[in-house]
């Protein structure tokens, strides 16, 4: 493209910012979301209307992402998941499992607080959360996890008997066993916290 062409071209582009209200700030956010579009999804969407595709289609709501929980240990394989597109916050246990019972069906497993070793997994993939970012921007999701050092985003493992935390650069940091009606130092499991759930895919 010559210099004439080039300086034609980003007049037409003024011409049209200025026609439809779209200032310089927008359409560097616009742009971007196009690229990403443009690319496509590396993960399966899960759609309101039932679709699965790797198509980023913002017309439609997204309801999970499906990613792949590698084990690095030989005796594991590595599975699939459907991740939820939002985080319940705000929610104690009892309420978390209410709002699961709410979430439409993608597979023939039911949704489910994910045991730590999985989350570890999703977690400890650098890829996986660079892909639910990008994601989480195009469909100006919130975010999936607090970014707030002193408000760690948790979960309960019930197979496990524990509560997980992870810190504000996605790590995880402890995972704190708890008993029935017992307090381990200014965190009890009743309290409100927030939730990501998953979904085993087929």
């Amino acid at each position: 493209m010559t210099n004439e062409e080039r300086l034609c071209k980003i007049n037409l582009l003024k011409d049209f910012c200025t026609q439809h209200c779209i200032n310089e700030d927008e359409l560097y956010e616009l742009f971007s979301q196009m690229e990403i579009i443009k690319e496509g999804s590396s993960l399966e969407i899960y759609y309101e209307d039932g679709e699965v595709s790797r198509r980023i289609d913002l017309a439609k709501k997204p309801i999970a992402f499906r990613i792949s929980s590698v084990c690095k240990s030989p005796l594991c394989k590595e599975r699939e998941l459907w991740v939820l597109a939002r985080v319940l916050k705000n929610a104690n246990f009892e309420q978390v499992q209410a709002f699961i019972k709410t979430l439409p069906k993608i597979s023939s497993y039911s949704w489910r607080v994910p045991q730590e070793r999985e989350l570890t997994y999703v977690l400890d993939t650098k890829r996986h959360l660079e892909d639910l970012e990008k994601l989480r921007y195009v469909f100006s999701l919130p975010c999936f996890i607090d970014d707030e050092r002193d408000c760690l985003t948790c979960f309960i493992d019930d197979e496990r008997d524990c509560l997980t935390c992870l810190d504000n650069s996605d790590r995880l940091e402890s995972v704190m066993y708890y008993y029935p009606d017992f307090r381990i130092e200014g965190i009890n499991p009743t309290e409100k916290l927030s939730w990501w759930v998953v979904c085993d895919a087929d």
